[in-house]
């Protein structure tokens, strides 16, 4: 199905993401395991997210692991792990959050109704 592509397309663009900002904070290793930080890592989430509040802390837990690949991986610290972990999931958020803070600044000020030309 599609999402499942979307899906492995997103895994191999995170990985391309941890690969980069490994090398960024001077990390050894190469692609390959930069992917399989982030595959292995997904794993128990994919597994346990279809229990209803379980499933959504689980995702705590896949990044917990991803920090132990990158750090086993990549020979960084755990500081540097860490900080290549969040620093993608940190960029979507605020990137996330910019969007709606738009969106809702466009429908306070008179949103669709209203036209550029008055």
């Amino acid at each position: 199905p599609f999402y499942m592509a979307v899906f492995i397309g997103l895994l191999f663009a995170y990985a391309g993401i941890i690969f980069l900002l490994a090398k960024a904070f001077k990390g050894s290793g190469g692609y390959g395991e930069s992917f399989k930080a982030v595959a292995y890592s997904l794993v128990p989430y994919n597994i346990i997210s279809i229990v209803p509040f379980v499933g959504g802390l689980s995702i705590i837990y896949s990044l917990v692991l991803m920090v132990f690949g990158v750090i086993k991986l990549h020979n960084l610290s755990t500081g540097r792990a860490v900080a290549v972990v969040l620093i993608p999931i940190g960029v979507v958020v605020a990137l996330l959050a910019g969007i709606v803070v738009l969106l809702i600044i466009y429908l306070f000020s008179g949103g669709f109704g209203r036209s550029f030309y008055g």
